[in-house]
């Protein structure tokens, strides 16, 4: 399942409004995989409802601008990152 949120942060992905969070959490019970489309404006302490633990999630993919302690963080609880505009994957998309 591939998804963006309203924010995410230490709490895991935050919703702020309930139907969406709802709708989101049924989803996640058939998914088999998580991969969390997260740009930098999502990592500000925001909304109240909490779809599911950081740890649920397989994937994120964000960009460069993402903080380095929600990406350790991340690391640590097995997400695998996927960092846009990093240069490694610049010099990919230019091949």
């Amino acid at each position: 399942m591939f998804m963006s949120c309203y924010s995410i942060g230490p709490l895991g992905v935050i919703e702020g409004d309930p139907l969406i969070a709802r709708a989101d959490a049924k989803l996640l019970c058939r998914a088999e995989k998580l991969v969390g489309l997260v740009d930098s404006s999502k990592f500000e302490a925001r909304g109240s409802i909490a779809v599911c633990k950081l740890s649920r999630v397989h994937t994120h993919i964000t960009e460069v601008a993402a903080p380095p302690q929600f990406l350790a963080q991340a690391r640590s609880e097995g997400v695998e990152l996927i960092i846009v505009g990093h240069e490694k994957y610049n010099k990919l998309s230019a091949a």
